[in-house]
């Protein structure tokens, strides 16, 4: 089995059938991380073919080899397993305390119960409650069920030990001295006795903080942070399969969830996993999508929070796919409220994570954290220099955000001969060559069922095909590029800057500002108010009332 955190040390375990486990000392990190990528090993379920004539050193509890072992494995069942993980069901854990020869575990049985199960009104924020918030209910740790042994009992959840080892005889000496212990009281081994077995080693036992067995049932903590929840969740992480969570060149170097740096705190902080693992662990794949990219490549859509995953219709985890590489990206909201309100990275934004997908223990990198306008673009994409990848976020809620995602490559793929009769239930791998029906700015990853609760940011590029049920609130920046159908409803502000095609239907309220550039229909009913400077082309009906004659005769004798 693969040891994480020990010392910031990763080395190779062997489980024997005994319940003893012992380190292999022909190998190192660099061997184990090169085995584990290429799926060789595989930390609890690959086989080490040791040789028969192999000395054990009790006193370091290493086993010498002179070359490393021969790993057997089934590796198509590997490889299945590794894609998700599917951590989910009722899992069952027992939490050994220890009373060692010169000292014991400092927190009670009580204290230890209340720090991992909760449920006596002291401790609200435990492994229990946070494993089942994070998963919303898909994974449950209970205790391990009640058991008399010779001497001791397991109850609650918990068993105190009693070993003859000192502690200065180092943490794989006294775990082994307590499996042993448990063996003779409880006559079977400890991996029977609950799903996950949790030891408290007292004080001074070794210098580390925890390590744990990857895909394995056991997880060791230094006696000092027995009340710390983020260091026993990191560690369980561990057991059910997760590598750490790295940003940079730091290992633990992504706070925004468990897999990084721990805390030192009992009721704190609230946090879940990045996306990488949150991918792995199943928790969510009614509402994950995953793209692998080619050619001339666009979708975008809204992208919700693992808080609201009941009740958001938009998916909460992206996986974006290589298709020459197994290497992949991947997407997550990471709302900062709720059970995930403690996140000490990336809060309310989008994060992009990437890992290599051979192996579920294989560390994760954060890439970016990205607010509103924000992008990240991934050059060479599926190993094809030129076509670059870019993720971008074009709006941000308190609940989600909304993103696209483009790549500028060479297209290969053919569009379809005719569109679809309903929308697809998922994205499709590929956008559509032709453009749609109806004008959108972007596609979907999904059919909205809604209204979209952001408006546009920029106006349609025509005009709508039905009019709207009631005047806008404002006149618009641009003049209409076609004339209206009929009169306003109201006289307009200031004159119209050339004449209408055709009189309006009422006279208006006051004289236009410039004369008119055709003669009026009929005769004014009243004189002018000064004389015109031109005689009228027509005659008048009447006598004029001028005392000048006029410079046409009149129809009629004057009066």
């Amino acid at each position: 089995r693969i040891d994480a955190d020990v010392e910031d040390t990763m080395v190779l375990l062997c489980l024997t059938p005994s319940g003893k486990d012992y380190i292999i000392s022909s190998v190192d990190a660099e061997w184990i991380e090169t085995k584990t990528i290429s799926d060789e090993l595989y930390s609890g379920s690959t086989i080490l073919d040791i040789p028969d004539n192999s000395l054990i050193n009790l006193e370091t509890q290493t086993i010498e080899l002179d070359a490393p072992p021969v790993l057997v494995n089934n590796k198509s069942t590997i490889r299945h397993r590794d894609r998700k993980l599917s951590v989910m069901g009722v899992k069952t854990i027992l939490v050994v305390r220890i009373i060692a020869a010169n000292s014991e575990t400092s927190s009670s049985e009580a204290q230890l119960a209340s720090d991992i199960f909760g449920g006596d009104g002291i401790d609200f924020v435990n492994v229990r409650s946070q494993y089942l918030a994070c998963s919303h209910g898909k994974l449950d740790f209970q205790k391990a069920t009640n058991r008399n042994g010779l001497s001791t009992s397991i109850s609650n959840g918990i068993v105190t030990v009693q070993v003859d080892k000192a502690t200065f005889v180092g943490a794989r000496n006294m775990v082994n001295a307590v499996n042993d212990e448990l063996i003779r009281q409880f006559n079977t081994q400890p991996a029977t006795l609950a799903s996950y077995v949790m030891y408290f080693l007292p004080t001074g036992t070794f210098g580390g903080v925890a390590y744990a067995y990857m895909n394995g049932f056991r997880s060791i903590f230094n006696d000092r942070f027995a009340s710390s929840v983020s260091i026993q969740m990191h560690e369980l992480g561990h057991n059910l399969g997760l590598g750490h969570s790295g940003h940079g060149g730091d290992k633990y170097g992504d706070q925004s969830g468990l897999m990084g740096y721990s805390y030192g705190n009992d009721e704190a902080p609230k946090m879940c996993f990045n996306a990488a693992k949150s991918w792995q662990l199943g928790w969510y794949a009614d509402k994950t999508g995953t793209v692998t990219p080619s050619g001339q490549f666009q979708v975008a859509g809204r992208l919700g929070s693992i808080v609201d995953y009941p009740t958001t219709s938009a998916q909460v985890l992206i996986e974006i796919r290589q298709s020459s590489s197994e290497w992949a990206y991947y997407l997550n909201f990471n709302a900062a409220k709720g059970f995930n309100y403690g996140t000490a990275e990336g809060r309310n934004r989008v994060l992009l994570t990437t890992k290599h997908t051979g192996n579920a223990g294989h560390q994760s990198l954060l890439l970016s954290t990205l607010a509103n306008g924000d992008s990240y673009s991934i050059a060479d994409f599926n190993g094809k220099p030129g076509e670059t990848l870019k993720v971008e976020v074009h709006a941000v809620t308190a609940d989600e955000a909304y993103i696209s995602i483009r790549m500028n490559g060479s297209s290969t793929t053919a569009p379809s001969s005719s569109p679809s009769s309903s929308p697809s239930q998922a994205p499709s791998v590929h956008p559509s060559i032709q453009p749609s029906a109806t004008p959108s700015v972007e596609p979907s990853f999904e059919p909205s069922n809604s209204p979209s609760i952001l408006p546009s940011n920029i106006p349609s590029h025509g005009p709508t095909q039905i009019p709207s049920n009631e005047p806008t609130l404002a006149f618009s920046q641009h003049p209409t590029s076609t004339p209206s159908n009929g009169p306003t409803a109201i006289p307009s502000k200031s004159p119209s800057s050339i004449p209408s095609s055709s009189p309006s239907a009422e006279p208006s309220s006051s004289p236009t500002f410039l004369p008119s550039q055709l003669p009026s229909g009929t005769p004014s009913m009243e004189p002018s108010m000064q004389p015109s400077s031109e005689p009228t082309p027509i005659h008048s009906d009447g006598p004029s009332q001028s005392m000048t004659p006029s410079s046409s005769p009149s129809n009629a004798p004057s009066g």
